[in-house]
């Protein structure tokens, strides 16, 4: 299932990082590269190789379903991708 995140608050931030699980590579990124990730969107898209492979393979190892319901619970900002079709006919 390919699907969309942002995270532009801090709360969504944060909540992306949870629903994830991915806490202890986002400090291990922090301390690599001297920065704050939950600071604003600088840091977030000078690394954002690092984050998209870190987050790509959390992805990868959850269903869609359970981390759906994670993000959810976490009040994330996310949607699946959908053909044409789907999205006018949802």
């Amino acid at each position: 299932v390919r699907f969309m995140v942002a995270a532009l608050t801090p709360k969504q931030w944060s909540g992306l990082v949870k629903a994830f699980g991915v806490q202890d590579g986002i400090s291990a990124l922090e301390a690599q590269h001297g920065v704050r990730f939950a600071d604003g969107d600088t840091p977030r898209f000078q690394h954002r190789a690092a984050l998209f492979a870190l987050f790509q393979n959390a992805a990868d190892a959850m269903d869609y379903t359970a981390l759906e319901a994670r993000m959810a619970a976490e009040g994330c900002t996310f949607e699946r991708y959908r053909t044409a079709y789907e999205a006018a006919n949802d």
